[in-house]
């Protein structure tokens, strides 16, 4: 994406990282499967790979969905089988929100992180 990406142009750049903290085996390998995922990456893998190829990344920007039990739980069902919850999202919603205010310290199921294409060295 870098390469690509101006001097001075911005990435934001969502993944899923559904890591053990957060995410039980058997929705991990459920989502493996359905997505072709391969990897699962925390945000400092994120930051530190952003960093390696030429963008300054703004890790205070980072923003974490899913981050509590509940709001997990939520994804998980809602993921795996969405015609059925879907008449109740506006409620599934709000207690997704709700739960992920009152966890302010975990790493969440989705990362978003930006940066900044930096110039190259001459």
């Amino acid at each position: 994406m870098t390469r690509v990406l101006k001097p001075g142009g911005r990435l934001a750049l969502s993944v899923d990282s559904l890591l053990i903290e957060i995410s039980p085996a058997s929705f991990r390998d459920w989502h493996r499967q359905r997505h072709f995922v391969t990897n699962y990456f925390s945000v400092h893998q994120l930051l530190a790979m952003m960093k390696d190829h030429g963008t300054r990344c703004e890790p205070e920007r980072t923003i974490h969905l899913f981050r509590s039990r509940i709001a997990a739980g939520v994804r998980q069902s809602f993921a795996r089988n969405p015609r059925l919850w879907l008449p109740l999202f506006p409620l599934l919603y709000g207690v997704v929100i709700a739960a992920d205010r009152a966890v302010s310290d975990t790493h969440g199921q989705i990362i978003i992180v930006t940066g900044t294409h930096l110039p190259a060295q001459a």
